[in-house]
């Protein structure tokens, strides 16, 4: 099978920028998992790391037309000098707040169980 757009970034690059990443795939594969973000083949294709590149892309530049040609451009640009340790702590901590927040506040949402509609 051919590798696709995620592993072949995950593959040609080698900067703090991929390393982070990889950690919030990690971290954060708790809430993926529980809220079937992606299915477990898709999670094997990188799929939840290229998710996490593009929330890590909006914290970063703000909302921008994302997919395969704006996170190649992400893993390029953001390497140590760019991708500080301090920038790394905001953006950690800015995504433990924004997935405690989706996973406490929406989670019956997020797993569309919000409504009981069997006993309506």
């Amino acid at each position: 099978m051919p590798l696709n757009a995620a592993e072949m970034r995950h593959a040609k690059y080698q900067t703090v920028f991929k390393f982070a990443v990889r950690k919030a795939s990690q971290e954060f594969r708790r809430f993926i998992e529980k809220h079937e973000v992606f299915s477990v083949q898709k999670r094997f294709r990188m799929a939840d790391d290229a998710f996490m590149a593009e929330v890590i892309g909006v914290l970063l530049d703000g909302v921008k037309d994302g997919g395969d040609r704006y996170l190649k451009n992400l893993y390029e640009r953001l390497d140590e000098e760019t991708f500080t340790d301090d920038t790394r702590r905001q953006v950690f901590g800015t995504l433990r707040k924004v997935f405690n927040y989706l996973d406490a506040d929406l989670g019956a949402v997020l797993s569309a169980r919000c409504i009981d509609i069997t006993t309506s």
